[in-house]
């Protein structure tokens, strides 16, 4: 495929980055190549190019560039005469009006030479026709562009011909006119909705209504000639310049000039719904979940007007179910591609965030690999949006059920933690910074400062940590936590804030009876107090996790066993599994232990109950099994069991002789024995009932 081929594929399928990143190859690969006719075709693409992009000093510089180039060469005089329009061009948009103006009248002496091309010379009447428009010299112009329509027999130049007069003509404010223009490429532009010089036509049009104070016609044409401009040639200065009228009309009858993405994504899919579900098919409806979630500010419903520069539009996502077909997943791909590209003033774009995926795909996107072992920033991106359909045999949502269940199930230790986090700061290391003139070192821990109390406000709130950049605009107005950053950035000193925040913290923790009562306003002053609070919850979460774990195995048994035998395999599968989660609580104390800098465990209330939860066998026995089967058993009945779930060769780990392997098997007779009578009938028997 040549270079020629390729870039008008990549135009129609509006790909504009790689049309761009194909303009600059093939120029780099032209000039190593010394192809200088291939040079000059692929400079005057990049002229219109950048251009219509509104890069002007790009489109100039190759504009300047190309100008060098035939001046140095002879070419024939259509050769040139193409050139020196597109020359022109490029200079009348960059505000080179005046050299516009000589390169135009220099084209047209080659004409008048020996140029025997209609169109190509409509083509110079009609750009020529631009400059005298932009010096307001507007007869000038439509004397010109009338000149033109003599010449020009290509469909879509002779609308958009009448278009450029149309416009000449609300400029003199000849009303009726302008709408005899209207009128003659309304019945070409029908036909040619795909078209760049669509979007003309439709300015056209709500330029006009505008005049004639027909602002709800207005506001229609002003939204679809934005999202076709959107479609075409991305946010131009044209685009921006009939964004700036649109906005007037929303101004004068209170429309928001910004609709939330959210709020589009949802009402898109609700006018689209019948279309969509109509071409999904039938047995794949119950396994998709629709809605907008994950990546965007407008999934958080914190996006504004500056939202809309990129990446915006009002496409949603449906997910599947890893489950279903390929085939029928195409299907549905092929449902959301028939949706309407254009909505409102929006254009509906290719990206990732949006359209149809598979559930693990999507998953892997945001970035889950493991549903068991999602990062905070992840699960935010699964929490946050909305839904707006969900099947039956969809998992997401239930996902996002999960995930809020157990959002911050120790949030009180991680409270608690980050308070300690935040003493660290406050008064001490950031006083004595300042006090030693060590701006650096003082403005860096400002910074952690804030961080830390962000991450308390979320903590605090049971509210997972999204992106940075948007942390703070999910943060309540009316927060004091928001307030004493605002005020931390502002402000070198901030002495004043150090007793506000430490006494807000503590009424904090007293109110969640962390802290039993207040005595002094520094959190120093507590934090033994704090650091015990955390080993008592500890304590309290490793008994909810058996009693969690006790309804598992309850329900293997009622359902699975029908072999007494098998009671003893089910009493190690439980003891498997609460060891597994053991292990998991055991990672979480030693990061805590690592961020309290402790290096002994703690002695609680004076009693001298230790809560070692760093020696993970100290609490085997004390937890795997449930209370009423192990006070049955012997100490080597309990031996035995210990060294059964570790998978140990007890024999070997205790002794050898005689005497002693007749012990152990007598233990291990009669422990399954037990475990046979508690788990097959005191222990169903109890469910049942």
């Amino acid at each position: 495929m040549d270079f020629f081929t390729s870039y008008d594929k990549l135009l129609k399928e509006n790909k504009i980055n790689d049309a761009r990143n194909l303009l600059e190859d093939s120029l780099e690969h032209a000039i190593k190549n010394n192809n200088t006719a291939l040079i000059i075709q692929i400079l005057n693409e990049a002229i219109g190019f950048y251009r219509d992009l509104s890069e002007f000093d790009t489109s100039v510089k190759y504009a300047n560039a190309l100008l060098n180039l035939i001046k140095k060469m002879k070419l024939d005089y259509k050769d040139e005469a193409t050139c020196l329009i597109n020359i022109a061009n490029a200079f009348r948009a960059g505000g080179l009006l005046e050299a516009s103006a000589e390169i135009f009248k220099e084209a047209k002496s080659l004409f008048d030479l020996n140029i025997n091309d209609s169109n190509l010379l409509a083509a110079l009447y009609n750009n020529w026709a631009l400059l005298y428009e932009e010096k307001n010299e507007i007869k000038e112009a439509i004397s010109l562009l009338k000149q033109a329509l003599l010449l020009v027999n290509d469909e879509i130049k002779i609308a958009s011909t009448h278009v450029n007069l149309g416009m000449c003509y609300l400029k003199l404010n000849e009303l009726a006119l302008a709408e005899c223009e209207i009128e003659i490429s309304k019945t070409i532009f029908e036909k040619n909705k795909n078209d760049f010089h669509y979007s003309g036509f439709l300015a056209l049009k709500a330029k006009y209504y505008n005049l004639i104070k027909e602002d709800r016609k207005a506001i229609n044409y002003y939204e679809e000639a934005l999202a076709n401009l959107l479609k075409t040639v991305g946010q131009n200065t044209y685009y921006h310049e009939l964004k700036d009228e649109l906005f007037k009309l929303y101004d004068k009858h209170n429309i928001a000039r910004h609709i939330k993405g959210l709020e589009l994504s949802e009402s898109f899919f609700n006018e689209n719904k019948a279309l969509l579900f109509k071409k999904i098919p039938s047995n794949a409806i119950e396994y998709i979940t629709i809605g907008l979630f994950g990546f965007g500010s407008e999934c958080y419903g914190v996006d504004d007007e500056i939202s809309e520069d990129h990446d915006f539009d009002q496409g949603f996502i449906i997910l599947v179910e890893d489950s279903v077909p390929l085939t029928d997943f195409l299907k549905i791909k092929q449902a959301y591609d028939c949706l309407p590209k254009l909505y409102k003033r929006f254009c509906l774009l290719n990206q990732t965030k949006h359209g149809v995926h598979y559930m693990k795909e999507y998953l892997n996107y945001l970035g889950v690999n493991d549903i068991k072992n999602i990062s905070d920033e992840s699960k935010a991106l699964l929490l946050n949006g909305k839904l707006f359909y969900q099947g039956f045999a969809s998992t997401f949502a239930n996902l996002r059920y999960d995930i809020r269940k157990n959002s911050n199930y120790d949030f009180l230790i991680d409270l608690s933690l980050k308070a300690l986090e935040i003493n660290k700061y406050i008064p001490y290391n950031l006083k004595r910074s300042l006090d030693r003139g060590d701006l650096y070192t003082f403005k860096s821990l400002k910074n952690n400062l804030v961080n830390h109390l962000i991450e308390f406000y979320y903590i605090y709130h049971k509210m997972y940590l999204p992106h940075d950049k948007l942390r703070l605009k999910l943060m309540d107005n009316n927060s004091i936590i928001k307030k004493w950053i605002y005020y931390i950035l502002d402000h070198d000193d901030i002495s004043k804030l150090y007793e506000e925040i430490s006494a807000k913290i503590i009424e904090t923790l007293h109110n969640f009876n962390v802290i039993k009562r207040i005595n002094t306003l520094y959190i120093e002053d507590y934090k033994e107090e704090i650091i015990i609070s955390i080993y008592r919850k500890f304590w309290n979460l490793l008994e909810k996790e058996e009693i969690e774990h006790c309804y598992f195995i309850s329900n293997c048994l009622v359902s699975e066993i029908s072999d007494y035998r098998l009671a003893i395999y089910y009493t190690a599968m439980y003891a498997y599994t609460l060891a597994k989660q053991m292990a998991a609580i055991q990672r979480r104390c030693k990061k805590i232990e690592s961020r309290l800098s402790l290096n002994q465990p703690l002695v609680v209330d004076g009693t001298g109950t230790l809560l070692d939860i760093y020696v993970y066998q100290s609490y085997q026995l004390e937890n795997i099994e449930i209370k009423e089967f192990r006070d049955g058993l012997t100490v080597m009945e309990h031996m035995v069991l210990k060294y059964l779930l570790q998978e140990r060769d007890i024999e070997n780990s205790i002794g050898y002789g005689y005497r002693m392997r007749k012990i152990i098997e007598h233990a291990k007779i009669s422990l399954r024995q037990k475990a046979v009578e508690y788990y097959r009938w005191s222990y169903i028997r109890s469910m049942f009932a």
